[in-house]
């Protein structure tokens, strides 16, 4: 079907380390560090590896207008209140 594999973003929080870092609604992550993203699972399991403070390098992909593109950001691991 043409969507990239990997785990959907269905919401950024306002001034969130995701949203700072550049995330979108809609966007699907790929890959975490040189980790592969398939699945919420993963990409949570893969997000436990780094502490709070710690920068995050993110693969996404975004729908364009004729198909994905793919980019990398850069976020800071938030702590969890």
């Amino acid at each position: 079907m043409g969507v990239p594999r990997g785990a959907y973003v269905t919401e950024v929080l306002l001034d969130s380390p995701a949203m700072i870092g550049g995330l979108q609604s809609g966007d699907i992550i790929v890959r975490i560090g040189e980790a592969d993203i398939t699945t919420y699972v993963g990409l949570v399991n893969t997000l436990f590896d780094y502490k709070p403070e710690q920068s995050i390098k993110l693969t996404v992909e975004r729908q364009g207008v004729d198909d994905y593109y793919q980019f990398d950001v850069e976020i800071i691991a938030g702590v969890l209140e």
